[in-house]
């Protein structure tokens, strides 16, 4: 009796972890595939299913574990209640996560891309600042909004709503001036 309730237990921890993490992936690749289709103008016949695949992994198996432990991180760690904790808790992510994620998400898909380690370093030189200039205008807000509204246990699957738009952007940034890349793309900023 005892070894069915512990697998029970895990069975639950792991489908509210995954259902937490799935979305990630699910929504990573969808903003690429919106990228590729509405910023890129790929067409389908053009459209890079790998490329799209790799950017939903990064989400699934990366993304998505990260953000999920995070959250709960920063909910055991900051102290307070309210708009005080809320304002603390965005303070220490945008301080922490954004060049850590972005770091990892850069890296990944300049590896799994073909990038050599060094293409990843003169990646990260040459985009770094730039996401992290855009990170600073979209997410504060939306965090605030997720750390004082929402509950812990649904806090990755909010920013996901902010993330849809946020990923489009960031295979926009992770893949613009690819060589096989032809396509005139649109900047965020036109």
């Amino acid at each position: 009796m005892q070894h069915a309730l512990v697998v029970c237990v895990i069975a639950v921890n792991w489908a509210h972890v995954a259902s937490q993490q799935c979305p990630v992936g699910l929504l990573m690749g969808l903003g690429d595939a919106i990228c590729q289709q509405a910023i890129e103008k790929a067409g389908l016949k053009k459209h890079d299913v790998i490329r799209t695949v790799r950017q939903a992994s990064f989400g699934l198996v990366i993304g998505g574990p990260l953000l999920f432990a995070w959250y709960r991180t920063l909910d055991k760690v900051i102290k307070g209640t309210g708009v005080i904790k809320a304002l603390k808790s965005v303070a220490v992510d945008q301080m922490v996560m954004p060049p850590i994620f972005l770091t990892l998400f850069y890296s990944a898909i300049g590896l799994t891309s073909g990038l050599s380690p060094a293409e990843v370093v003169d990646k990260l030189k040459q985009n770094m600042k730039p996401t992290l200039i855009t990170n600073y205008k979209i997410w504060p807000a939306a965090q605030v909004i997720n750390f004082y509204f929402v509950p812990l246990q649904h806090r990755v699957l909010t920013a996901n709503f902010v993330a849809l738009f946020w990923n489009i952007y960031l295979s926009w940034m992770a893949n613009k001036g690819r060589g096989s890349d032809k396509r005139e793309t649109i900047t965020p900023e036109t």
